[in-house]
């Protein structure tokens, strides 16, 4: 019999390259997964800032009409960041007969299933100031007309 030098034949079995492609493939894999993950992550986040801008803008919109709504509701479409944004209003009755609480939540379809987000805030009556500049609260007594106009109330905060 002939004898067959080892030593010539250096390198990789078949076996070991499969074993290595299969390590590298489940690999990629993840990295395609964590990577997809982010871009979804990333479209999230941005919608959800979208939307509470739109929230945001709706408040101070409803602030700026003066208009007295409280027990009502309302639905409005938007068009924010080359979307098309659809709010819902309600307004609510406080134990103060001059604040009514403002709840706007906004959706990115249609039939509002999918909500994006949510803000409320506080709007104020607006008292008719007499001649002078002055207006009577409920004691009748007279007060400036300046402080009257507060507007919506967000977390907690006065917003002028």
């Amino acid at each position: 019999m002939k004898q067959v030098n080892l030593r010539r034949f250096s390198g990789f079995t078949l076996l070991e390259i499969l074993v290595a492609l299969s390590i590298v493939a489940v690999g990629l894999v993840a990295v395609a997964k964590g990577l997809v993950g982010n871009v979804t992550m990333t479209q999230e986040v941005e919608d959800r800032l979208v939307a509470n801008w739109v929230a945001s803008n709706r408040l101070a919109e409803i602030r700026l009409e003066r208009k007295w709504r409280s027990g009502s509701q309302a639905q409005n479409t938007v068009t924010m960041a080359g979307r098309t944004w659809y709010m819902k209003e309600q307004f609510t009755t406080t134990p103060d007969k001059d604040l009514a609480r403002v709840d706007v939540s906004v959706f990115s379809d249609k039939n509002t299933e999918r909500q994006s987000a949510s803000l409320f805030g506080y709007i104020t009556r607006h008292k008719k100031p007499k001649a002078g500049g002055e207006s009577q609260d409920n004691n009748g007594e007279n007060q400036n007309n300046d402080n009257d106009e507060t507007g919506p109330v967000e977390g907690g905060e006065v917003i002028n």
